[in-house]
């Protein structure tokens, strides 16, 4: 699952891994049975032209190109139709009385075009028929109209087979809400929602809200950026109810959530910046138990920094109902890879579930146990780190708050700054709290808290603490130290995807992690880097230093070409005793010299050929 960057947003569509068969239901669902999974492409039927919308004004009906115009002409005819708002057009309040009805494709041709006052964008079918229609929404910029009602903007998407939104962009408005009513999937990818307000004193989020789903949703999140939003970012506000379905569950990945605030009135709902009222399992129709599924909620790779909420400053579930035949892996509630960094929960009318990161568990019942909370490779700067600010229980507020828990925690490979878990009860054992291989700057403050009574299992093994916690017995494997030696320096957010603490190359934290976790640090990058694993969510990067190249072969120096000698002067003949230069009638010069060469070695060459020259000069008196 590695890795995006933390301020880039990136994202298919749909994951693969998220592209699940059709699912069979309970026969009281059975209006759903022919729904099928948005993961696989929405495509037009037979090839048809898109139905181009090329007139700003949403209630012109009569004339072609205008936005209800284009509505009729999907809903005339069967399958799946393209609706394409032109380049440059933003439509101005949709009809409520005028939804698509069949299955259809709505986009923008570039990012110019959009939708200012939204309305209902799809049917709702209060009869809960066949569910069949499908909606892919990508490419457009929403608009809110200022001093509305309730929302400015709603995108009301009614009970249908699935939502798909991409690319979609809203900033500066009145509070934009998506309402995916009665929808069994939603997915929303690569998109962006900042700078809202929450309308008329609305507490619903400025932002996003999924409400109200069936049994076994599918909600993905991915890629997508909530910024700047006041009334928090993305809610569920009715329980969301799963069998274990292959696919089923949310999932949040690759996002960010920065400075959302929640400081409207008092509301149930009003908690986190993402917030869950609950998520519940329950037996399938006609399966047999127990049964291994996987958690209701995944949160990867994603960070939230500067947050402030009621409850969760991050993240806020505020219950969990689950059967004891149903096994949750690794969790229930499932964070990896993520960063919760500067998040708040200011509990303004009255005490809340205070956790600056993570706020879990309203009530929580029947959960199996190991299968509670499972938090692993993950940053959590606590801006409490003093432990001044203190949460109903006197106690300093933590990064994770547990109010009541059934079932296991565990934390392995994670680094917390400031006051870390606090498991306000325990409702019914079995329940336990396992730490792992995971680093607590806390300070002089206590950096986890169990109740007393009952007494709930803890353990802890290759961990690094400034300040030991009092419900753990001695472990021989980790270690006390000072912030000094933990040497962690500040947050990088340029090193990975989400922003993380890298321990300095002289810290207590290197190699003193046991074997056995995670192969990947939290940035992606293999795990262990050197003698051993280190411990907290990342591990620092060793490089092998480079070889030293090996020594060429010496080259002999090259000896200086010796000095020319000068041809030697030619020597004068000495004349043969009884001879004479002019008896042979040659001049003396050279010529003699080279001639008398010449016949010697015609005779040499004759002699070694076995001829037996005998050369015989002329004698002359």
């Amino acid at each position: 699952m590695k890795k995006f960057s933390a301020l880039c947003l990136t994202g298919a569509l749909v994951s693969a891994a998220f592209v699940a068969a059709t699912p069979a239901f309970a026969e009281d669902d059975e209006p759903f049975a022919a729904c099928v999974d948005p993961g696989s492409p929405l495509t037009v039927t037979d090839g048809r032209s898109p139905i181009m919308v090329t007139q700003a004004d949403g209630n012109a009906a009569a004339e072609e190109g205008s936005y209800v115009w284009a509505v009729d002409q999907a809903n005339a005819t069967p399958g799946v139709d393209e609706i394409v708002i032109a380049a440059g057009v933003v439509i101005e309040n949709i009809p409520e009385d005028h939804p698509i009805v069949e299955s259809a494709i709505l986009r923008g041709e570039d990012a110019t075009s959009g939708i200012l006052g939204l309305g209902v964008i799809t049917a709702e079918n209060e009869a809960h028929v066949e569910y069949e229609s499908r909606y892919a929404i990508s490419n457009l910029t929403l608009y809110s109209v200022e001093d509305q009602d309730n929302f400015a903007g709603i995108l009301d998407l009614k009970q249908s087979c699935g939502n798909v939104l991409s690319n979609i962009r809203a900033d500066g408005n009145e509070g934009i809400l998506i309402h995916s009513d009665g929808t069994k999937f939603f997915h929303l990818t690569d998109s962006s929602f900042s700078n809202h307000v929450s309308p008329n004193g609305f507490d619903y989020g400025g932002m996003v809200t999924v409400n109200t789903m069936v049994e076994d949703p599918s909600v993905l999140v991915r890629g997508v950026s909530f910024t700047d939003n006041a009334g928090g970012a993305m809610r569920f506000l009715t329980p969301l109810r799963f069998t274990g379905e292959a696919g089923a569950g949310v999932t949040v990945a690759d996002s960010i959530f920065a400075r959302n605030t929640n400081a409207n009135e008092p509301d149930y709902y009003t908690t986190g910046t993402l917030a869950f009222n609950e998520l519940v399992a329950q037996e399938k129709f006609g399966e047999t138990y127990p049964k291994t599924v996987e958690p209701l909620l995944n949160v990867v790779n994603t960070t939230f920094a500067d947050n402030t909420a009621l409850d969760g400053g991050g993240i806020s579930v505020l219950g969990v109902n689950t059967p004891e035949s149903i096994t949750f892996a690794p969790a229930v509630v499932n964070i990896e890879d993520a960063s919760f960094v500067g998040n708040n929960s200011e509990p303004q009318f009255g005490p809340t579930i205070r956790g600056n990161a993570i706020a879990f568990g309203g009530y929580l019942t029947t959960v199996r146990a190991g299968s509670a909370l499972a938090v692993t490779n993950s940053t959590f700067a606590n801006p409490n780190a003093d432990g001044q600010d203190l949460n109903e229980n006197g106690r300093p507020v933590p990064s994770i708050s547990v109010q009541s828990l059934v079932g296991d925690v565990a934390v392995q490979h994670a680094t917390f700054t400031g006051p870390a878990i606090d498991i306000g009860l325990v409702d019914s054992a079995p329940a336990s709290l396992t730490v792992s291989n995971s680093a607590f700057e806390s300070g002089d403050v206590e950096p986890i808290v169990t109740p007393e009574d009952p007494v709930m299992a803890v353990s802890g093994s290759h961990n690094a603490y400034t300040n030991w916690p009092t419900a753990f017995a001695a472990d021989e494997n980790s270690l006390v130290t000072t912030a000094a030696d933990f040497a962690l320096g500040d947050l990088v957010s340029t090193a990975g995807p989400t922003p993380v603490f890298i321990p300095a190359a002289d810290s207590a934290l290197i190699d003193a992690a046991a074997s056995g976790g995670p192969s990947f640090d939290q940035r992606g990058l293999a795990r262990p880097q050197g003698d051993a694993a280190d411990i907290g969510s990342v591990e620092r990067e060793v490089v092998a230093p480079e070889p030293e190249p090996e020594p060429e072969d010496p080259k002999p120096e090259p000896k200086p070409d010796p000095e020319p000698k000068p041809d030697p002067a030619p020597a004068t003949p000495k004349p043969t005793p009884g001879t004479s230069d002019v008896d042979t009638g040659l001049a003396n010069t050279g010529q003699n010299d080279a001639l008398m060469i010449g016949v010697v070695s015609i005779a040499l060459a004759l002699a070694a050929a076995g001829g037996g020259v005998l050369l015989a000069r002329r004698r002359l008196s």
